[in-house]
């Protein structure tokens, strides 16, 4: 079997450096090392082979020597030498592209194809490769050298999930100076490894006499062995300017160890040797990792990269090409390192200079990571920001999504940030992505002071971009901060001219995306959708994914309003699905999707779906991204599950801790909202009057105008504190105020076509005019609820008024000569039996209601019940009387019994 390459379509990828994935070409002086290679050779028993030893130990000699004697045996090999530069996501298409290289076919993963459709998450990518080497069956020997240079955590997360997870068909061959973080200990706790050292990898005497043609007398072979102490490098450097007589024996005798002899000797065997302008040449190359012949010149402001190339091909050992065609080098890390020491030492000035022109050249090939960490390098803030502004700043979030922008952040001196006020918006979108509204708003407000209010960038800045990209992050934190997007706001940030041509697709994108926000709050549907049908034509001339899922979440929550739950559950899926194909690994996205389908799946009462959402829902939530509709959803789903399943106590205690960080974080458009919430609880609860003060105490509007006002308020505040401020007037026997707001909510719900709104408004008059004991009313309200719910299926407000209505629902059916509605009627009732409060385990009653049952069925008292699962008496009530309402009983032994004939405690509890 030979490693031929298979014939997978692969589009270019102009950035893969095919020496890389290539071992260093064999030197001529090398020996062949028979006890070391016959101990790797025993791999397939084992699943990693691990190298260890500084530098010069032979270790790349030794993997390349074992690649050609499996090569050899019909083994199929893929090689890869890891450098500083591997990120996350270029060393998983790296080791597709060895694999393929060594004729495994990965074609199906896409990883190889030079397209937007590619995953930009690394993980993602590595599993679809970890399956592909699963499905190919073949064994396969993946060589990893030089891993010690890996230095992003994304790149060491991928060799540590390849460790984990490698099919039993890989076999793992890595070589380090030192193990940069990889987990191994648990293969070799568990025989599954062999570890090779520097004392294992030092040649022996009878090494040393082979390795020398066994020209040495044994004097000699003695001055070598305490000189060399058996370190490949110096042998095989001595062995290459020697012809192995005494003579040159005495020329080794300045070795002393395995540190520093190495400066020593190159100083005085190699470097000393050249002449002025080999020596000047490979002090300049010294600070690129890769040697490319473009590259060098380019730097070097010269043409005469090939040609010094050619005139130093003795030093192989040192200079090792990496591929066939002689197009790409890289030294000698030890070398390296000597001639770098030098060049700091002795010329830093010109060090820095070679640095910079490095960042410039990277950068104009656009290898933006690598060119700012040249600048650094350079240590020159000026050329960092320079760089990093000029590949787009904050539109690299806008138009890619967080990926490079993370790592971009993460090697920014804070000095970059006092000279170029644009790229402090790249902290301010970290910090709010991460959670931390409050670092983002101090920064904000230390960038509009620094520049005039964000008119005046930096000397020989862009004073109109500074101004464009305040405006991204400053309705970013708008929606972030959960304020409403009002006129007033949006004349402040936006241009009266939305389509100017002076104006880019991500600058129209965002403006777009902003407009289709604000409507959606405000309840104006069309307009909302037609701005987000423009902004996502804008991203797609740029071919921003991340832009145009995000539209889809907000196309989702107006269907899921409007109530239609299919297209919104649509909508939902196809942001998802996009996420999932190109940032799986941002868990922001993944969390506004569970979110948002959590509370469609709890209006139309999908019990066991929505659960499954919510693991953690809250405390992920604190640590990512949302803005009012985010939190608005997943604190009134968390909160009605609570409310269900753990009792009042438990509901207001995570609504009061809720509150306390929305207050924390300054959200007082959610804190409102939660205010609300906790009304309602208390109500539910029939604490009227501690749901008298707390709405009082939180200054919720008290007048339809003031509730109804979608100028400051969003749909979602009108749609909760209409219902909430209804029961309060209904729960105080205010009738004739309640009727009047509940005719002005429902007038409200269908102008504005709030379909869910309207379902609520309507179960809630059905229950107010019941209430008030006019049943003919209730009838007729609830008639009407029905007929709403039968297109959207929201049939979760007769579940939360399920004792107030449900009786009535039979009554309904019965007098009704409309069919449809009958039929309707039924259904919903029948659904109230067996719905949401139907646990995970079938039972008809809840886990706490059963508990309680317990309780009952030892004949203990409420207080004597409450004790036991720690709530309060009143909790206890709360749950009797769903017990009640489910049970039809009227009494505590009657709910009881009916309770066991209903089954209740044949099912284990």
């Amino acid at each position: 079997m030979s490693n031929d390459v298979p014939q997978v379509p692969v589009d270019p990828i102009p950035w893969l450096v095919s020496a890389k994935v290539v071992p260093p070409r064999k030197n001529s002086v090398l020996a062949e090392r028979i006890s070391i290679l016959d101990r790797l050779s025993g791999h397939k028993e084992r699943r990693a082979t691990i190298l260890e030893a500084p530098g010069g130990f032979g270790k790349s000699t030794l993997l390349a020597l074992w690649r050609s004697r499996l090569l050899q045996a019909g083994d199929r090999v893929a090689w890869l030498t890891l450098c500083a530069e591997d990120t996350g996501g270029t060393l998983v298409t790296y080791l597709a592209y060895a694999l393929h290289m060594a004729g495994l076919d990965v074609g199906d993963t896409g990883l190889l194809t030079n397209s937007n459709s590619v995953s930009d998450d690394y993980i993602y990518n590595l599993n679809l490769l970890i399956g592909a080497l699963q499905k190919a069956g073949e064994n396969v020997t993946l060589i990893l050298d030089d891993v010690e240079l890996v230095a992003e955590e994304e790149a060491l997360q991928v060799l540590n999930v390849l460790c984990r997870h490698a099919p039993e068909n890989l076999h793992l061959a890595v070589a380090f100076r030192r193990n940069p973080g990889l987990q191994l200990s648990n293969l070799l706790l568990d025989g599954a490894a062999i570890r090779l050292t520097a004392e294992e990898m030092r040649f022996s005497a009878e090494e040393v006499a082979e390795f020398f043609d066994h020209a040495l007398s044994r004097a000699d072979m003695q001055t070598v062995l305490d000189r060399t102490e058996g370190w490949p490098v110096a042998l095989r450097l001595l062995k290459g300017g020697t012809a192995g007589g005494s003579g040159d024996i005495d020329r080794i005798r300045l070795f002393s160890g395995e540190r520093g002899l190495a400066a020593e000797y190159f100083a005085e065997q190699v470097f000393s040797r050249l002449s002025e302008a080999e020596q000047s040449f490979l002090l300049d190359v010294s600070v690129l990792e890769w040697l490319e012949v473009p590259l060098i010149d380019a730097i070097r402001e010269s043409s005469d990269a090939r040609r010094i190339l050619d005139t130093l091909s003795h030093l192989e050992g040192v200079i090792v090409s990496l591929d066939a065609q002689e197009e790409t080098y890289r030294l000698h890390a030890l070398f390296r390192e000597f001639l770098l020491n030098s060049l700091q030492r002795d010329n830093i000035r010109h060090y820095m200079d070679l640095q910079r022109r490095a960042a410039r050249v990277l950068a104009g090939r656009s290898r933006l990571l690598t060119a700012l960490r040249h600048a650094n390098q350079a240590g020159d803030n000026q050329l960092f920001g320079e760089i990093l502004e000029q590949a787009g700043g904050i539109r690299i979030w806008l138009r890619e999504g967080m990926t490079r922008i993370l790592q971009a952040v993460r090697i920014m001196d804070d000095r970059v940030v006092q000279t170029f006020p644009r790229l402090a918006f790249l902290k301010c979108v970290v910090a709010m992505k991460a959670g931390h509204l409050r670092d983002a708003q101090v920064l904000f407000k230390q960038i509009e002071q620094q520049t005039d209010g964000f008119l005046r960038d930096r000397e020989g800045g862009d004073d109109k971009a500074l101004y464009q990209e305040h405006i991204f992050v400053r309705s970013t934190l708008a929606a972030y901060g959960c304020h409403t997007l009002s006129d007033e706001l949006l004349s402040e940030l936006l241009p009266e001219n939305m389509d100017s041509p002076q104006d880019d697709a991500i600058t129209l994108g965002h403006h777009k995306t902003l407009l289709c926000v604000a409507n959606n709050q405000r309840a104006d549907f069309a307009r909302s959708w037609r701005f987000g049908k423009e902004a996502i034509e804008h991203f797609r001339q740029i071919g921003s994914v991340y832009g145009e899922l995000f539209i889809d979440f907000h196309f989702g929550s107006i269907c899921m309003v409007q109530g239609e739950p299919h297209d919104a559950a649509g909508h939902y899926a196809r942001a998802l699905k996009f996420a999932r194909k190109h940032f799986p690994r941002d868990q922001g996205i993944q969390l506004v999707g569970d979110i948002l389908t959590a509370e469609l799946d709890l209006e139309r009462n999908l019990v066991k779906r929505f659960k499954r959402k919510l693991n953690n829902i809250i405390q992920r939530l604190h640590g990512s991204e949302a803005w009012f509709d985010i939190y608005a959803a997943a604190y009134g789903v968390v909160a009605e599950v609570i409310l269900e399943e753990e009792g009042f106590e438990d509901a207001q205690a995570f609504l009061r801790e809720a509150t306390e960080r929305a207050e924390e974080q300054g959200l007082t458009k959610l804190s409102s909202y939660l205010a609300a919430l906790r009304v309602s609880i208390l109500l539910a609860e029939d604490n009227l009057e501690q749901a008298r003060i707390h709405y009082e105490k939180s200054g919720l509007p008290t007048t339809p105008a003031a509730i109804f006002d979608l100028e400051g308020n969003s749909w979602r505040e009108a749609e909760i504190i209409g219902c909430t401020y209804l029961q309060l007037q209904m729960s105080s026997g205010k009738f004739d105020t309640a009727r009047d707001l509940a005719r002005q909510f429902l007038s409200f719900a269908e102008n504005r076509n709030l379909g869910r709104a309207l379902a609520r408004g309507l179960v809630l008059a059905a229950v107010l005019e019941n209430a008030a004991g006019n049943r003919e009313a209730a009838l007729i309200y609830l008639g009407r609820a029905v007929k709403q719910i039968k297109y959207s299926e929201y049939v979760r407000p007769f579940v939360r008024f399920a004792d107030q209505v449900g009786h009535l629902l039979p009554l309904l059916a019965s007098e009704t000569e409309d069919e449809e509605l009958k039929i309707q009627a039924e259904k919903i009732a029948t659904q109230l039996k067996i719905s949401g409060e139907t646990s995970e385990t079938g039972q008809f009653f809840s886990h706490r209601e059963m508990e309680i049952l317990r309780g009952l069925d030892r004949g203990f008292q409420d207080k004597v019940i409450a004790k036991a699962l720690n709530v309060t008496p009143h909790a206890v009530r709360y749950h009797l009387k769903n017990i009640y309402a489910k049970t039809n009983a009227s009494n505590r032994i009657q709910a009881l019994n009916k309770a066991k004939k209903m089954g209740a405690f044949s099912t284990p509890g």
